[in-house]
């Protein structure tokens, strides 16, 4: 299982979506606060700036397209057990399956 952690400001509407699509997906994540000093030490380290900042297995994913493609990824290795992805009870595939199709 993937490590997933959001780095997000308070009242971002782009994390709050990205948040709202790892929760619908059942994909487990950790979110942390980007308070200045984690602002910071992403900076130094990732040469980013932004909300919200995606890290899944230490690869870094900003920008909210990305971001939603490599959630919607994450979510298909899940459906198929591959990538080691998290697992999904048969019904949240079965429900995941029908809003993509536009069946919700």
């Amino acid at each position: 299982m993937p490590t997933v952690i959001v780095y997000c400001v308070p009242h971002c509407g782009h994390a709050r979506t990205v948040l709202g699509e790892l929760r619908r997906c059942g994909i487990p994540f950790e979110q942390r606060s980007l308070s200045p000093e984690a602002a910071e030490e992403i900076v130094a380290a990732y040469h980013l700036y932004g909300s919200p900042i995606l890290v899944v297995d230490g690869e870094v994913v900003c920008g909210l397209d990305r971001i939603r493609a490599r959630v919607r990824e994450l979510a298909a290795e899940a459906r198929t057990g591959g990538g080691g992805g998290v697992s999904f009870s048969p019904e949240l595939q079965r429900r995941s399956i029908r809003e993509e199709e536009g069946h919700a």
